[in-house]
């Protein structure tokens, strides 16, 4: 792999042992031996992928800018674009006690991430009123399901999830 042309942006364990990699230009990288050698995956997306995370199931999310988010059942050897209305960068990720996902991104954008049945995912866009703001880092709250801490331009924000 060239590494020293790319930018990459996350990495996270989607299985024992199986590493993936997200970067700028759509670049997609896994490793099946805990990061000893890396091969680049076919990328779903030409776009800068900001963060990716594994849920149940063998699925792992990709996303990034322009709010394009892709799924794959297979770590990452074939990937589908999740329907999402939006056009705001995403850059972070938590994984809830339900195993749906929350990811937050710029103008405030929170999208909560839930598998139907067939296995495909939808995603619903949640109003906190953070419109100004471009949520960076997003964390669940010490063990509880009902909130989340952000870390924004304007700094930290607490938000309650009791409203979803």
């Amino acid at each position: 792999c060239v590494w020293n042309q790319t930018h990459l942006f996350d990495i996270d364990e989607i299985a024992p042992g199986v590493l993936m990699i997200a970067g700028e230009k759509g670049a997609v990288f896994r490793s099946s031996d805990a990061g000893k050698s890396w091969q680049e995956v076919t990328s779903p997306f030409i776009g800068s992928l900001f963060g990716l995370a594994p849920l149940a199931d063998d699925l792992t999310i990709t996303y990034g800018i322009t709010g394009h988010i892709f799924q794959s059942n297979d770590m990452g050897t074939t990937w589908s674009s999740v329907d999402v209305q939006l056009e705001d960068s995403l850059f972070d990720d938590t994984v809830l006690q339900d195993g749906s996902i929350i990811v937050a991104g710029h103008d405030g954008t929170l999208l909560h991430l839930t598998k139907a049945p067939d296995g495909a995912l939808s995603a619903t866009l949640m109003d906190q009123g953070l419109s100004r703001e471009n949520i960076m880092g997003i964390a669940t709250l010490s063990g509880q399901q009902k909130g989340l801490e952000l870390a924004t331009n304007f700094g930290l924000r607490a938000i309650s999830l009791d409203s979803r």
